[in-house]
């Protein structure tokens, strides 16, 4: 609501109602917010979790932080961790096992691609141009905590020698982790199912919004064909289809949308780990497939072929996971080889994307320790025993 406000009003989604969370709304909010921070007698060290600055108000954010706090014990680190494949210019059929190219020309192909306004192109130099200034200060930080050999170049961006690296896990494979610490116990189903891990739209906005583009697929046509391909799936695989519902939706709980099936929150991790298989058309929870070694079914539609951008995830997506997306307005008739699971693309995207540590620590035992010295209660001695994601689904019920 401070950096963004026009693009944080058209989203839908429930608000954290926490007291230990603050929304900061106003500028004055937020430099209060400071001036009561630095008040404080801080008895340990302060973590400060910073994000690349994309336009100017975030920008100054970055600047008030960094000269509020650069005399001070705080501790500044920055999370590089985003969890999906780097998207490239390249083609979605080369080999998206290579590192993405560096060179300016293969920077330009990537900045140029799929230009469609003046809006697209202002955001995209707006973005280019503060992140460059916002490495004034990469000196700043104290600690980088990066997840995925892919993502390794960006770490060792702009790091000095007064920045400790930290190799972490991607926020769903930290979750993965934490929640087996806990020994979350597995719900009971009535019957073997399907996931789809949903996106916003075309029901509320999505982050398209954000550069005043409209959802390439409509309302009208998308959910009753989803409904539709849903059905023809239960009937063909003996599977119910239930929805995780994207945060940036409101769905009820039983959704007409979806024909009548049920909508979940809060439970992708748990659901994706209980299916028989997951149906997604792009989702960051992919994940928790890849982790539990799920097969996954990438679906786009007539609407969304017709978009080359629109198309690129699907394409790009199904090419890591070694499958082929399916088209849900001609769907096939025999899903069988689509419910198989590529081990080793499997294991080179949990590698790539997903996880640079070579022990099972959650991130936020990492910070703890490794940044902040906390000793945790279930420290590293504990979470070096659980056994490793890339172990066959049938192992997890083992430590669930």
């Amino acid at each position: 609501m401070l950096t963004n406000p026009t693009f944080a009003s058209a989203l839908t989604y429930a608000r954290a109602s926490r007291s230990n969370i603050v929304s900061i709304s106003t500028w004055r909010q937020f430099f209060r917010s400071v001036a009561d921070l630095k008040r404080q007698s801080l008895t340990h060290a302060l973590t400060i979790r910073t994000f690349p600055a994309t336009n100017a108000a975030e920008f100054l954010i970055a600047t008030h932080l960094y000269y509020s706090f650069r005399k001070s014990p705080a501790k500044r680190f920055e999370v590089i961790n985003y969890g999906l494949p780097v998207l490239t210019a390249t083609s979605a059929d080369n080999s998206p096992h290579k590192a993405p190219s560096t060179p300016l020309i293969a920077r330009l192909k990537v900045f140029i691609q799929h230009l469609t306004s003046m809006q697209v192109l202002q955001v995209r130099i707006a973005d280019t141009m503060f992140r460059a200034l916002a490495r004034t200060y990469s000196g700043a930080l104290t600690h980088r905590l990066v997840a995925g050999q892919q993502y390794l170049p960006e770490a060792f961006r702009g790091k000095t020698q007064s920045t400790t690296l930290l190799f972490g896990h991607s926020d769903d494979y930290s979750n993965y982790l934490r929640t087996s610490l806990d020994h979350t116990a597995e719900i009971t189903h009535s019957q073997k199912f399907a996931v789809l891990l949903d996106t916003s739209g075309p029901a509320f906005p999505d982050d398209f919004s954000q550069m005043a583009l409209e959802s390439t697929c409509t309302t009208a046509i998308w959910y009753p064909a989803l409904a539709k391909f849903f059905d023809q799936l239960e009937v063909h695989t003996g599977v119910s289809v239930k929805i995780a519902g994207h945060y940036k939706s409101t769905h009820p709980p039983i959704a007409a949308c979806f024909g009548n099936r049920a909508v979940h929150y809060g439970r992708t991790l748990e659901l994706v780990r209980d299916c028989e298989f997951v149906i997604t058309r792009e989702s960051i929870a992919v994940s928790y497939a890849v982790i539990f070694r799920k097969p996954v079914i990438f679906i786009y539609s007539d609407e969304i072929e017709a978009d080359r951008l629109s198309m690129q995830w699907p394409l790009h997506m199904a090419s890591w996971l070694g499958t082929i997306p399916v088209n849900i307005d001609s769907p096939p008739t025999n899903f069988t080889s689509l419910l198989q699971v590529n081990e080793s693309r499997y294991k080179a995207y949990e590698t790539a994307c997903l996880t640079s540590a070579t022990e099972s620590r959650p991130n936020y035992q990492i910070i703890l320790e490794d940044i902040m010295g906390i000793t945790t209660a279930s420290g590293p001695d504990t979470a070096r025993n659980l056994p490793p994601a890339n172990q066959s689904a049938s192992k997890h019920t083992s430590y669930r």
